[in-house]
């Protein structure tokens, strides 16, 4: 009797081990599900641009007869603070003249295009808005002049920033000043707004 139950209980202990044996080692099946993680964007930090939706040929802003114009290459995010995240615009800069035309409107010819690409950089945040660009006063170094923005009260000086870093934030293009969509987006009056200089992009995370 004593040997039957022994029997029995070894029978029971190989099939267990056989079973966990597979489970540890069978074949990957591309059809088995997976634990997925999902990463949630920083608070406050607005909606990537789809980039089905992209928008590539802005006009930035159109001062004393002339026109600029941003045709767009790409908008990488670089890093992320708690309340934003730092995104790079690589675009190409362009100018035309003001005379009531759209030049965008037949894919840009109308348009005199730089010889290259430029990277501006933009701190997409509902918090604390920003836009950065290479200072023109640098010598040719890396500081940046950087516009915190109040998308509800720009100066005259900030409105091509705005128009961009609705661009790289929302890939939207905006004309001047646009209080109501930028406070369906989340933006309230009152964030920092002024100018000043950075050495580096990431120093718009800490603004």
């Amino acid at each position: 009797m004593n040997s039957r139950i022994a029997i029995a209980v070894a029978a029971v202990l190989l099939v267990a081990g056989g079973a966990a044996l597979w489970a540890l080692y069978r074949p990957f099946s591309p059809g088995a599900e997976a634990p997925v993680q999902v990463i949630q964007p920083p608070a406050g930090a607005p909606a990537a641009p789809d980039p089905a939706q992209a928008v590539r040929i802005v006009r930035v802003e159109c001062r004393q007869g002339t026109c600029q114009w941003a045709r767009v290459v790409s908008v990488t995010p670089l890093a992320a603070a708690e309340d934003g995240e730092l995104r790079r615009l690589t675009y190409r800069p362009g100018s035309s003249m003001d005379d009531g035309s759209d030049p965008a409107a037949d894919g840009g010819s109308g348009i005199d295009w730089e010889a290259s690409d430029r990277q501006d950089y933009a701190f997409c945040s509902t918090a604390r808005p920003a836009f950065a660009f290479p200072d023109p006063s640098a010598g040719g170094d890396s500081a940046l002049l950087v516009h915190r923005l109040d998308l509800f009260n720009l100066a005259g000086y900030q409105s091509g920033s705005a128009i961009l870093y609705a661009l790289t934030c929302h890939d939207l293009a905006m004309d001047g000043a646009n209080g109501p969509a930028f406070h369906d987006l989340g933006y309230r009056p009152g964030t920092p707004n002024d100018q000043t200089r950075a050495a580096s992009p990431e120093d718009l995370l800490r603004l």
